[in-house]
């Protein structure tokens, strides 16, 4: 009876001396879930970081933009660097950061350089928004870059051009619409989209960055 009981007893040593050892294990070693909830605080601190860079260089470009165009003697409006920031922010980034840029940066541009008018800059914040809007709701339906930037770009402009017409006049309207603005702005629009298209086919860009 003796040696049973030491027998137990020697038993029972042992569990606990296992369980100890892999009670330490466990805290040295971290679990699966956490390692992959501290890469994803990692990653996300990143992006986080790489936006604010983004949309810093993004204002701080339009804020200059009129101050650019007038040194450079060149109508820089033409090439429409909001839009431009825009397409950069819906390709590169998010949909919240684009929606971001785009409420923020006619204001910003009014804010510091007085340009463009108080009533343009809400119809050009109106617009931009819409872009937005019309893109990822295009892209999420027929999975099409290249078409989905083109007509949100122009289904955006006609809307803007609307507002133009019932806010201001139709004489402003036809300032705003030559035909040269027109052409230089369908290149534009264009190459906006070419370039969503073709980043669309390497591996920097997927359907995950545009579906945010």
């Amino acid at each position: 009876m003796s040696y049973f009981c030491m027998e137990l007893s020697a038993l029972h040593e042992m569990d606990i001396n296992h369980f100890s050892s892999f009670t330490r294990r466990m805290r040295l070693k971290k679990l699966p879930m956490e390692n992959k909830s501290v890469g994803y605080l990692s990653l996300n601190k990143w992006n986080v970081t790489k936006y604010l860079l983004f949309d810093g260089v993004a204002v701080a470009f339009i804020i200059l933009a009129p101050a650019m165009a007038h040194m450079l003697s060149f109508p820089l409006w033409y090439l429409e660097p909001m839009r431009l920031v825009l397409i950069l922010a819906m390709v590169h980034t998010t949909k919240q950061n684009s929606y971001l840029l785009a409420l923020i940066l006619s204001f910003c541009s009014w804010a510091f350089s007085g340009h463009p008018e108080f009533i343009k800059m809400l119809v050009i914040t109106l617009e931009l928004s819409a872009n937005v809007a019309l893109f990822y709701w295009i892209y999420n339906r027929i999975d099409k870059p290249f078409a989905a930037m083109l007509l949100s770009i122009l289904l955006s402009k006609v809307f803007c051009y609307f507002l133009y017409w019932m806010i201001f006049s139709a004489s402003f309207f036809m300032d705003e619409t030559g035909t040269f603005f027109i052409m230089v702005q369908l290149i534009v629009s264009l190459l906006f989209a070419l370039y969503t298209f073709l980043l669309r086919k390497t591996a920097a860009f997927s359907k995950t960055r545009i579906h945010p």
